[in-house]
């Protein structure tokens, strides 16, 4: 959690399905990365949750 800056102050930490995410992503190739960051902004570009929309437009501007 060190890498992610993260800490028991700042931020929650981290469940089991979210550090294997986490480690999915950073064994991607870089096409791979575009490939995924494509397909989340897909399933989640509709969705009427302010919340999830600023959080898939941060998302996008760091993909």
């Amino acid at each position: 959690m060190e890498r992610e800056g993260l800490n028991e102050e700042n931020m929650e930490v981290l469940c089991e399905e979210e550090k294997m995410l986490i480690n999915l992503y950073r064994s991607l190739d870089e096409d791979l990365k575009k490939d995924f960051s494509g397909m989340i902004y897909m399933l989640f570009r509709h969705s009427k949750d302010q919340k999830i929309q600023e959080i898939l437009d941060k998302f996008m501007q760091c993909a």
